[in-house]
């Protein structure tokens, strides 16, 4: 069974089919349940959970950010893969963020408004 993972710490290199890649924290990929469980049960990797909330284009969303902390900005895409892409509510550029920032409590009042 396949899963999504992301590093905790620090980057991880990894040989795959396409050669050495190179994995920072907050990027994530797939790999064997299997393969993975070892560097999960050591802290290196951990499971990403796919969304299961509702976001749209165009919708508010807040998070906390491990960095700059409570930010807030507009959804421009949701690739399903862990995280959304959002107007980043500084700079003006776009990012990525992890889904499991996002105060899902506030986005849960909505869906139920």
């Amino acid at each position: 069974m396949n899963i999504t993972l992301t590093p905790i710490k620090k980057p991880v290199r990894l040989n795959t089919s396409q050669g050495l890649k190179v994995y920072k924290p907050g990027e994530t990929f797939t790999a064997e349940f299997e393969d993975a469980q070892p560097f999960i049960k050591k802290g290196i990797l951990r499971m990403v959970e796919k969304p299961s909330l509702r976001l749209a284009v165009g919708q508010l969303v807040k998070w906390n950010s491990p960095i700059l902390g409570s930010m807030k900005g507009l959804v421009q895409m949701v690739p399903g893969d862990g995280t959304i892409v959002v107007a980043h509510p500084l700079t003006g550029d776009i990012a990525s963020i992890l889904v499991e920032w996002l105060n899902k409590s506030d986005i849960e009042k909505r869906e139920n408004a």
